[in-house]
């Protein structure tokens, strides 16, 4: 879904730039807002991902079944994910050991400045999933080991 889709779906929209807007808020009777004025804004976040948060306190889920959307239709297509990413290199690489000092993970700084974390996949590899892995402290062996 682009940014434009999903702005077609509001009602009452002011676009605030390219990439903003606010508009009235789509959950029809969710504490009866009634609402006259924009109670709703909605934003494009720089890695493609829409955001939006409604000031009267419905939450995401609401709004989301509201448009007849679910979180994932609001999520980039994968390719302007990548997209995204390209003419990112990677600054720093910071280990996640266990207590014997095998590696479980690491958290990959990029520049321009982002974060993601990938785990070895026992071949050689890294999956950037991060479900398996269980969380240590930073430089847990290095802790152990410190009178």
């Amino acid at each position: 879904m682009t940014f434009d889709d999903f702005l077609s779906k509001l009602e009452g929209v002011k676009r605030n730039g390219p990439d903003r807007a606010t508009a009235l808020c789509p959950v029809p009777s969710h504490g009866d807002h009634g609402d006259k004025r924009p109670s709703f804004s909605v934003w494009l976040t720089p890695k493609g991902k829409i955001g939006h948060k409604c000031f009267r306190g419905c939450s995401e889920t609401a709004i989301d079944t509201a448009l007849g959307i679910t979180w994932k239709d609001r999520m980039p297509p994968r390719s302007a994910v990548s997209r995204a990413m390209e003419g990112q290199t990677i600054a720093a690489e910071y280990d996640y050991r266990d207590e014997t000092g095998t590696l479980l993970y690491q958290n990959v700084r990029y520049d321009p400045k982002d974060f993601k974390q990938r785990a070895p996949d026992g071949a050689g590899g890294w999956k950037w999933k991060m479900a398996g892995p269980r969380r240590v402290i930073y430089k847990l062996p290095e802790l152990i080991a410190a009178p």
